[in-house]
């Protein structure tokens, strides 16, 4: 069993009082049935968005920045809040065939176990998304993106501030002999089964569960399963 947590956070900021979590559980994959209950927690929880023109940055790091302000509660007294501010990210799903797709095997520096992933990385200045998830995957397997198809977006709203962007990608090009890693990275390319990147997702063995989830949908979702299989046939 999957357990999913959706926070409808646009609920929660307009009513003020409660904040509604919707807890859902994937009970079964194949027909894609889920059950669900509320839950009603206090309102203190919710962020506001965008960030409040009281904010200020304390400070400034190479990923992450932090920022403060003065909040006001309901009963009229005044607290600390803060979050962190990132780039945003994006993440690849590319199919060599519908049924053989691109997973990398990384390394990286301070890290003592290797881990699985989709090629992607960090949205670097104005660029888009899509011009970003195309760089990241020619940097990192050599490769060029013919057609791409951003399937899901992801608003990171909460203690952590970013947008995270999964794309679908095909018709991929041979187009360099040597990759531009990042000096503290090392990555292998793995062929791998559409399957087999379902399964890992279901059992949580790939590092993002943004793109898992994605993986998830794509999979037992027949509206998704049905857009995936026409963007595949191009």
């Amino acid at each position: 069993m999957i357990m999913f947590l959706l926070w409808d956070h646009r609920t929660a900021w307009k009513e003020r009082e409660r904040t509604i979590i919707k807890s859902c559980a994937f009970v079964k994959p194949s027909t894609f049935t889920f059950s669900c209950r509320r839950l009603i927690l206090p309102a203190s929880i919710a962020m506001p968005i965008p960030l409040p023109t009281n904010a200020k940055r304390m400070f400034k790091g190479v990923l992450f920045d932090t920022w403060q302000w003065d909040q006001e509660m309901f009963d009229g007294t005044h607290d600390t809040f803060e979050c962190l501010t990132r780039q945003d990210t994006v993440a690849t799903i590319s199919f060599l065939d519908p049924k053989t797709i691109i997973l990398t095997r990384q390394e990286q520096s301070g890290r003592d176990t290797p881990f699985l992933d989709f090629p992607g990385g960090r949205v670097d200045g104005t660029e888009s998304h899509e011009d970003a998830a195309r760089r990241e995957f020619l940097e990192e397997t050599g490769l060029t993106i013919g057609r791409i198809w951003r399937f899901r977006l992801t608003e990171h709203h909460g203690s952590q501030r970013f947008d995270q962007s999964v794309f679908v990608a095909a018709d991929l090009m041979d187009h360099i002999k040597e990759r531009h890693l990042d000096p503290g990275e090392r990555i292998e390319i793995l062929k791998t089964s559409w399957d087999d990147a379902v399964r890992m997702s279901l059992h949580h063995e790939l590092r993002q569960p943004e793109v898992m989830l994605a993986v998830l949908r794509l999979a037992y979702d027949p509206e998704a399963k049905q857009q995936l299989d026409a963007f595949l046939r191009g």
